[in-house]
């Protein structure tokens, strides 16, 4: 300990001599590390804003969407939009899989809405009665479509949060007041049966600015078209997940008269699959990223090892002087070493602080442009920071130490 102490306040003693040049290699090793710092920190950040765009998507949700079959991709013009395979009883048939308590179908559309002097184009989602279980879309006020509702196509109609608010304010009542009312919707009569609850947002949908219509009132009175996009389903267990979307694949299959995957024009979406994509684009990102930070902290790292060389030819004489009343050669070599480590160390500390407050910085920025980015600091960023900080100083600091060691005594007093 008093050895390693020695060393240090020896060191402290030799980088004061100039304290400008240790400054400016401070600062290549203050660069790397802050960027390391940062990209560990938003790399967490961006994890959890894309996480948080999943919207209501949850470990029990199962989505069943259309999609351009692998075979005929490539020699196609086909979209998904075009494919119009899914329709009713496929929803029928997914709701007989076991583990699967309820679906509902899904269409969207965009349309004019009308209420008083108040008109606005909207999106309108066509589903089922098991819509607000399946999507966890609650009701503020009112009650949800039925059964009934579906099967007689009645013009009924849910208003997202936003939407029933935007109304509201126009007609200058309270949202609760809306449920009964009629208004235009595609040029037609419908009545709000209910204003739902709030649903979080994803940068994709704001289920919050659209309305719900039964799917065969869309289908017969709207777009005119009876196929669905996607289905939604509800699993009981999700920890049968695999064996789950497997037996909804075979049952869709069956129903297309196939057996093989690269001709399936649907694809079976689960929660765990949107977090593998997720984890994924981040960890791509922070590899990307992180692997800039590296270079900055090589680059310090050669700036140390060409002031380590410079300082041994500018302290030759010392050495041949440290040698000449016995200092071992490994004694010199620590002291160098020493020199390079608390370097690096300090311009690691300064990097792994300004890394934190940029990186504050940078999520209040997000958080200002509109993003829900939320500020996250793992303390293994900061570790991780200092740590390679410091090993650069070691790695780097050895060749000048080695030969500041190896230096003849005699022709070292001669210099």
């Amino acid at each position: 300990m008093r050895t390693a102490l020695t060393l240090m306040r020896t060191a402290t003693r030799e980088l004061n001599r100039n304290r400008k040049r240790t400054l400016l290699t401070v600062l290549g090793i203050v660069v790397g590390t802050l960027t390391l710092v940062m990209v560990l920190s938003l790399g967490d950040g961006l994890e959890k804003l894309a996480l948080s765009q999943l919207g209501g998507l949850t470990p029990n949700n199962v989505y069943v969407e259309v999609k351009v079959p692998e075979n005929v991709r490539a020699a196609s013009e086909l979209n998904a939009l075009s494919i119009k395979t899914m329709d009713e009883a496929d929803r029928q048939d997914i709701i007989g899989v076991p583990n699967i308590s309820d679906a509902s179908g899904w269409y969207s559309w965009s349309g004019k809405i009308t209420l008083g002097g108040t008109s606005k184009t909207i999106t309108v989602l066509g589903g089922h009665e098991g819509w607000p279980t399946v999507n966890a879309v609650p009701v503020e006020h009112g009650a949800w479509f039925s059964k009934a509702d579906v099967t007689g196509a009645k013009r009924s109609l849910v208003l997202g949060q936003n939407l029933a608010q935007d109304l509201a304010d126009e007609s200058r009542v309270e949202k609760s007041a809306l449920v009964g009312k009629n208004l235009k919707l595609g040029g037609k009569s419908f009545q709000v049966a209910a204003v739902a609850g709030e649903v979080d947002a994803t940068r994709f949908f704001d289920y919050n600015d659209m309305a719900y219509v039964p799917m065969t009132t869309g289908q017969n009175q709207l777009w005119g078209d009876d196929h669905y996009l996607a289905i939604a389903a509800y699993m009981t267990d999700p920890s049968q997940v695999d064996v789950t979307t497997w037996r909804i694949a075979n049952r869709l299959r069956q129903n297309r008269g196939h057996t093989e995957p690269e001709k399936d024009d649907f694809a079976v979406r689960t929660f765990d699959e949107a977090m593998g994509i997720v984890g994924t684009v981040t960890s791509g990102i922070q590899i990307l990223l992180g692997a800039i930070a590296g270079i900055s902290l090589l680059v310090g790292g050669v700036g140390i090892m060409n002031v380590m060389y410079t300082t041994v030819v500018e302290r030759t004489k010392e050495i041949g002087l440290r040698k000449a009343i016995g200092a071992r050669p490994s004694a010199i070599a620590l002291q160098f070493v020493a020199e390079a480590v608390l370097v690096t160390f300090l311009g690691g500390l300064l990097g792994a602080v300004a890394g934190v407050a940029l990186s504050w910085l940078a999520a209040l920025g997000a958080r200002v442009a509109g993003f829900d980015w939320v500020w996250s600091m793992p303390w293994m960023a900061i570790a991780v920071g200092i740590g390679s900080s410091v090993f650069i100083g070691l790695v780097f600091g050895i060749a000048p130490a080695k030969k500041a060691a190896q230096l003849d005594a005699i022709i070292s007093l001669r210099q």
